[in-house]
């Protein structure tokens, strides 16, 4: 698209430019070969490394405030990553909804979405549908990240960073040299490490202290002329301490009960004593943590028990790229794992209740063909095969042995009448020896499953195999029409077994049917021993239609409409099997406990149109793009929560995204850049009857157990996101380069509970991220100063409701994920 040489009306406020300011050309491979973004029949922003650098973006949770309707949030043990209001939930058995690509190869699970920003040379964010090209994890969109390829030159670099709010220290080493005439390789290593923004008065230290390790080493060579080929070893560690997250609010209980009525959650956990006879006899009921336990206020101290997690990821990459009469054939095969390893304390607060393990497993090897025809010509096409296999393995294990959570549920069992548990005198029916509460059969509760443990395997094993063509016809010099189409045979097994009991690996001694721990689990935390299986087998075809058209020679305009897939699976993490069980037959009221879970899980669909406009105007200087889409989804892979520590997994809902996006760049001067975007966005559920009901809310839905969405919108979605960035650069003395540059990023109000609960509902913001660099004239060396979040807005990432607290107490509770406060960084690089 060549550049305009007529004037529109004032865009902006612009009414005239210096003609000697023109905008570099940006190139992206949205859609696999290398095209002017300006050219692109898609909504996709691109963020350059020299970008990621100077906003001081280490990952992708920093890039969404630059790219509208993209959110990204580590919930809990789970990565959250949506676009357009579409996403994957916390459930390990989903495949992303987001796909996320790393020099062309799919990472295919939440975890490796936490992975380090490190030598990129681009990122692009492409919204909407990408199942032709990306497969089936791009059902919203895709991201897609270009690492530097070794270049046939000796140099080295060396960037230092350090952030004294949090104690962040990092280090990046690039060495590039070449070997010989055909061959050059490039090493990159980033040291990280920080102290985090949270104080703990629990532990005693600061939180989420991190540190990390990445080790990139990428070795290219040039076996003849047309025929190329490059390999890539990466190694990855990533070890936590803590996490960014508290109490963000706590209300009274609602419950009658005296002893818990008009008292937070915080406060009973705190302090609940109610004597018998005065001071003759022990407590009835004594619980009492430590008082740092009661902070429910969000204030950056979350007083939490020790918590950690570790992750290791391990890829092999390796690409042929051989080019013959102007066509390419590309072959890119990939070795890609991890492991991961959380230990919870998943109660998410100072007294120690309860805490959980996991631990997630996982190896994928995939293998493209890949034929890109010629630009320029009257057919074009990309086509090829693509297949992959996936093993993934997850455990987890609820853990139940102390003190408190004993007395906090025999608590309950007495104040309830023994409806907690069994009625069972004198130690019958799984109670144990002749304590007050064993003879009685009444507040035993807690003193029944004491040293629980809920070992839970889940596996899934994945083999794919897709054909895909996307071809353009140049119509005329104006008007291309695009034709994509992709099938996939999919076959997919999947099992999971959860065990109730005490002791682990060899120890492990399962409950018997009719002890009283297993009305006990049922009754408070709505669980049942089980065992499942299954396979299935999915074929699907995508279609992809494109039209594009060019008004004179600097506006193309397209239009749109998509049809993809995502394809059904296995839920991990429901506590209960599909069957109706009454899990409950003890309890003595005669109220039987019916449990219902889930296990397989169907595909979800969506049909997309857009349409769109990208221009260059003013002869280069302006850049004005513009697209409005419409999606409807059906069969959502919905997670929902249970209410206690567990989800199920539902087609349950089909919804309606459609919004307005615009972005654009403008040159004001040669000195002086001004970029934009903003997204709008109208998401709503159309049907979604089983929803989960928010803490205290009464069923609406005809089960009887959920609530109903229709009509609600989706978590994380706001009206409006956006940022306006001003970028200034100019000469000094002839020897130094000064930059400055200011971003203001926001969005609407939105909420950032999966249960939708407008009391913990985010309020739009406006934060601005600013920096100023110095760098000599050849930018051997640069130093530079980073501000980031300098309105200091306190914001919330992601919230749910504290386990245990409301379905116990009633007292209503949240726990949240905080993003960080204000905070400066010093950046300084040298290249020889």
């Amino acid at each position: 698209m060549k550049k305009a040489t007529w004037l529109i009306p004032t865009l902006m406020g612009i009414s005239s430019l210096a003609h000697t300011a023109v905008l570099e050309e940006v190139v992206v491979t949205a859609q696999l070969r290398a095209e002017n973004l300006q050219d692109v029949p898609v909504s996709v922003t691109a963020i350059s490394g020299a970008k990621l650098m100077e906003a001081g973006l280490g990952r992708i949770e920093d890039v969404q405030a630059y790219v509208p309707n993209l959110t990204m949030s580590k919930a809990g043990i789970s990565t959250d990553i949506f676009i357009r209001g579409i996403g994957s939930g916390a459930n390990q058995g989903f495949d992303q909804s987001v796909g996320l690509y790393v020099d062309g190869v799919n990472y295919g699970k939440g975890p490796l979405f936490r992975a380090p920003f490190l030598d990129v040379e681009r990122v692009e964010v492409l919204r909407g549908p990408q199942n032709i090209l990306y497969g089936k994890s791009a059902i919203a969109g895709a991201l897609s990240l270009t690492t530097t390829a070794p270049s046939f030159e000796d140099a080295a670099s060396i960037a230092l960073s350090y952030t004294p709010e949090f104690g962040e220290r990092s280090v990046d080493l690039v060495l590039n040299s070449q070997i010989n005439d055909t061959m050059a390789h490039r090493l990159a290593v980033r040291k990280l490490d920080t102290n985090g923004y949270y104080e703990n008065p629990i532990t005693q230290r600061d939180e989420a202290a991190q540190d990390e390790l990445t080790v990139r080493y990428k070795v290219i060579w040039d076996n003849t002329a047309n025929w190329s080929t490059q390999i890539k070893l990466e190694y990855s560690t990533i070890s936590v301490a803590g996490r960014n997250g508290e109490t963000i609010l706590a209300l009274p209980s609602d419950s009658s009960n005296p002893v818990f009525a008009n008292r937070t959650w915080l406060e009973i956990l705190d302090k609940t004593t109610v004597p018998i006879l005065g001071t003759l006899l022990p407590n009835v009921i004594d619980i009492d943590a430590p008082s740092e336990v009661n902070d429910p206020d969000q204030d950056y101290s979350r007083a939490i028990n020790y918590d950690a997690s570790d992750t290791q990821t391990y890829n092999i990459t390796m690409n042929n790229n051989f080019a013959y009469n102007d066509h390419q054939f590309i072959a890119t095969t990939a070795y890609l794992k991890y492991d991961y390893v959380d230990y919870c304390d998943c109660d998410f607060t100072g007294a120690d209740l309860f805490h959980a393990y996991f631990n997630e497993q996982y190896e994928q090897v995939s293998q493209e063909f890949r034929w890109v025809s010629p630009e320029g010509e009257r057919f074009e096409f990309i086509g090829g095969v693509y297949a992959h296999y996936t093993d993934f393995y997850f455990f987890d294990t609820f853990i139940a042995d102390s003190d408190i959570f004993r007395a906090a549920l025999n608590a309950l069992d007495l104040l309830a009448l023994g409806a907690r548990g069994d009625l069972d005198p004198v130690g019958l029916g799984g109670g144990a020896g002749l304590a007050p509460e064993e003879i009685l059969g009444i507040g035993d509760a807690g003193t029944a499953i004491v040293g629980l443990r809920s070992p839970r395997d889940f596996v899934t094993e994945d083999l794919l195999g897709t054909i895909f063509l996307q071809t353009t016809y140049n119509i005329t010099q104006a008007l291309r029409l695009q034709l994509g189409l992709r099938y996939s045979h999919q076959e997919k097994e999947g099992a999971r077994e959860l065990r109730l009991g005490r002791g682990e690996g060899d120890n492990f001694v399962a409950f018997q049917p009719g002890e009283e721990a297993n009305t006990v689990i049922a009754n408070n935390l709505a669980a049942e021993s089980h065992n499942l299986s299954g396979s299935r087998v999915e074929r699907h075809f995508s279609p992809d239609v494109k039209v594009q058209y060019d008004i004179g020679e600097d506006v193309m305009t397209y239009a749109s409409f998509t049809k993809g897939h995502k394809p059904g699976g296995y839920d991990a993490r429901s506590n209960s099997s599909p069957a109706a069980n009454v899990a409950n037959p003890d309890n003595y009221l005669g109220v039987p406990v019916v449990l219902l879970g889930t296990f397989e899980f169907q595909e979800e669909v969506v049909t997309s149109f857009e349409i769109g406009a990208k221009s260059t105007l003013f002869d280069g200087a302006v850049e004005f793009n513009i697209t409005a889409f419409y999606s409807q989804y059906d069969d959502l892979q919905v997670s929902i929560f249970d209410g206690v520590v567990g989800f199920n997994v539902v087609n349950a809902a089909s919804a309606i995204s459609k919004g307005l996006e615009i972005d654009g760049r403008a040159a004001l001067s040669e000195s002086l850049i001004f970029t934009y975007s903003l997204g709008l966005l109208d998401f709503s559920f159309d049907d979604f009857e089983l929803g989960t009901c928010r803490q205290g809310q009464v069923s609406d839905s005809p089960d009887g157990v959920h609530c109903d969405y229709s009509g609600f919108t989706n978590q994380y979605v706001a009206d409006w996101s956006g940022n306006i960035g001003i970028i200034y650069d100019t000469t000094l003395m002839d020897r130094f380069v000064f930059r400055a540059n200011a971003d203001f990023v926001g969005t609407g109000d939105y909420n950032p509970s999966p249960t939708l609960d407008e009391r913990v509902d985010q309020d739009g913001y406006i934060k601005i991220n600013a920096g100023i660099a110095l760098s000599s004239l050849d930018e051997v060396w640069r130093v530079a100063l980073l501000g980031k979040n300098l309105t200091d807005e306190h914001t919330i990432a992601y919230a749910s409701e504290m386990p245990l607290a409301y379905n116990e107490t009633g007292a209503a509770t949240w726990t949240g994920m905080v993003d960080a406060p204000r905070s400066f960084s010093v950046q300084l690089s040298y290249k020889w």
